[in-house]
């Protein structure tokens, strides 16, 4: 006895199917998007990556900032679909010698088609395997009804290693203020992050203050070794006739054969001696310099000496005005506390919870789950169709 169903009666029920797997696709969609991000390195915006995915150029020790805005994609017209407790997770894949580096950012709340903007910062080690490393965000919040929302993307950060690429990834000043005493230290910390073993002339110019001091290492190819990494200690004096001012003292690295060379600078701080300060210079000076962070010399950025000094020098040569006692490997006591240094490395932000993700966390389930349900319905028609002809 065959089972007899119209046709009518068939099409209601592939309709009713085919309402109800649509109205499942929209329970389990998420109104969290990610609708932009923005990568920042070492201050200047990297256009390589975007919301769209893509690539953004680092370096050793670089210092990375992304901003991201999320939206909430709710209609307006709805004020009660507003996402609360909105964070973004961020994970660097296997970067940090293997390790992750992976963090969170504040929650927010965000109202029906509203954006907000997350930011986070990472300081890319200064160790590293060239290469591309994978840089996951998701965001997560949940509304007023108690669902879940989330979205999830991806870009890259990578590193091509040049044949000679040189850096300086710290430089301070001890002390960065003089006043009756006229000397001074500076500390440069230097790595070779190419693929060739470098020759390096380091030159620490003044045109105004007559500083020209310069030596000469060399440093090894592998960033993972020791020998590829350097600090020196130059001293100098600062001459009793300089007028009260703030001076930038330019340390440049020649290196490739004197064909490139990379900068930094750090201003000191020359203040006038009067009487009354040359009695208690001793005391009140060593002390006070000392006590200052040398350690942010670096935000000083590459800006240039107005004089044009730091020209070139023979290479291979010590500089005629430099002296072996002055550059040292390590650092002067007489120039002050040698904890005022800062640390060359970057810190790296502590492990955080970075969400798991379930069977129905990701969108494109849903049009999988879709598409077989579909197949199922067809193969339920040819079904009927068969048992209605026999």
């Amino acid at each position: 006895m065959g089972v007899k169903i119209s046709v009518s009666n068939l099409s209601r029920l592939i309709t009713c199917i085919m309402f109800m797997l649509f109205l499942a696709s929209f329970a389990s969609a998420s109104n969290l998007d990610i609708d932009d991000v923005k990568v920042y390195v070492d201050g200047r915006i990297d256009n390589g990556a975007d919301e769209g995915g893509g690539v953004f150029e680092v370096k050793p020790n670089s210092h990375v900032k992304v901003v991201v805005e999320v939206k909430n994609t709710f209609p307006d017209d709805d004020d009660d679909m507003r996402i609360e407790d909105v964070i973004l997770y961020y994970t660097l894949y296997d970067i940090d010698d293997g390790a992750d580096i992976e963090g969170e950012t504040d929650d927010n709340d965000i109202g029906a088609d509203r954006t907000k903007t997350f930011e986070f910062e990472l300081d890319i080690p200064l160790e590293m395997d060239d290469g591309k490393y994978e840089l996951l965000l998701e965001v997560e919040g949940e509304d007023e009804d108690n669902n879940d929302h989330e979205d999830s993307h991806s870009i890259d950060a990578e590193w091509e290693q040049e044949n000679n690429e040189l850096i300086i990834y710290d430089v301070s000043l001890n002390p960065k203020v003089v006043k009756c005493s006229r000397t001074s230290e500076i500390m440069v910390k230097l790595a070779n992050i190419g693929e060739n073993d470098e020759d390096v002339s380091l030159e620490i110019t003044n045109g105004y203050l007559g500083l020209d001091k310069e030596v000469n290492f060399t440093l090894e190819e592998d960033l993972f070794d020791e020998d590829s990494k350097a600090t020196k200690y130059v001293k100098f004096e600062v001459p009793e006739d300089a007028s009260p001012d703030t001076y930038s003292i330019i340390a440049r690295a020649y290196f490739d054969d004197r064909d490139k060379s990379v900068q930094q600078s750090i201003g000191l701080e020359v203040e006038e001696c009067t009487d009354s300060s040359s009695d208690s210079s001793q005391d009140t000076d060593s002390d006070a310099d000392s006590s200052g962070d040398a350690g942010d010399g670096s935000s000083a950025g590459n800006a240039s000496d107005s004089s044009g000094s730091g020209s070139d020098t023979d290479s291979g040569s010590s500089s005629g005005t430099s002296s072996g006692s002055d550059v040292k490997d390590e650092p002067d006591a007489s120039a002050g506390s040698g904890s005022s240094g800062s640390s060359g490395s970057r810190p790296v932000p502590s492990p955080m919870y970075t969400p798991k993700k379930d069977f129905w966390d990701d969108a494109k389930w849903v049009f999988i789950i879709l598409g077989v349900d579909m197949l199922l319905v067809l193969l339920i028609v040819m079904l009927i169709l068969l048992v209605k002809k026999r």
